[in-house]
C-alpha cells in the first residue's frame, strides 16, 4: 500500500492532466485522501519506524499544496475549503 501521501499527489496530478469531464474519480479520491492522511499521521507519530522520517514526506505534500494554492505550480488543489484547511492544518501538525 503507498504512503496516502504520496497518493494524494499522484492524485493530484491525474485530476489535473486527465482530460476535461475524466478526472471525476480522482477527485473523489482526493476527498477521501484528505479525511485519512490526519488519521495516517496520527498513527504515524504513534509508531516508530526504523530509518524512515515521516516529517519529510510531510513537509514535501505541504510545500506541493501551498504552491498550488499560492498559484505557483500548475495544479490546483480541488477540495472545499474546509477539506484544505484541515489538511494543511493536520500536516502542519506533524511538523512541529
Amino acid at each position: 500500500m503507498l504512503d496516502p501521501r504520496s497518493l494524494f499527489i499522484c492524485k493530484l496530478h491525474a485530476a489535473n492532466t486527465r482530460p476535461e469531464g475524466q478526472a471525476g474519480n480522482d477527485v473523489k479520491h482526493l476527498a477521501i485522501l484528505a479525511r485519512v492522511i490526519p488519521r495516517f499521521l496520527a498513527k504515524l507519530r504513534a509508531v516508530t519506524v526504523p530509518d524512515y522520517d515521516g516529517k519529510e514526506d510531510a513537509s514535501r505534500l505541504l510545500l506541493k499544496i501551498e504552491a498550488c494554492e499560492a498559484g505557483r505550480g500548475v495544479f490546483t488543489v480541488p477540495l472545499s475549503a474546509e477539506e484544505l484547511r484541515l489538511l494543511v492544518q493536520a500536516l502542519h501538525q506533524h511538523l512541529k
